[in-house]
């Protein structure tokens, strides 16, 4: 098992979603409103618990509506 941490940020790169739990999705929301379509980067940490081992993994999301 590994500990789990996912950020999304907007292009000024202010965070606009962070969760814990991996079953929780972005919803394509921030502070209750729907964000505009643009390109937001994704950050995911996960540290395994048994090694200690820390991965981490960064992406980009378009968002189309």
């Amino acid at each position: 098992n590994a500990d789990y941490s996912i950020q999304i940020f907007d292009r000024d790169g202010h965070v606009i979603f962070s969760e814990t739990d991996m079953n929780v999705p972005w919803d394509g929301k921030h502070l209750g409103e729907y964000v505009k379509e643009d390109v937001y980067i994704w950050l995911i940490n996960t540290k395994n618990r048994f090694t200690g081992e820390q991965h981490e993994y960064f992406g980009y999301v378009t968002l189309i509506k």
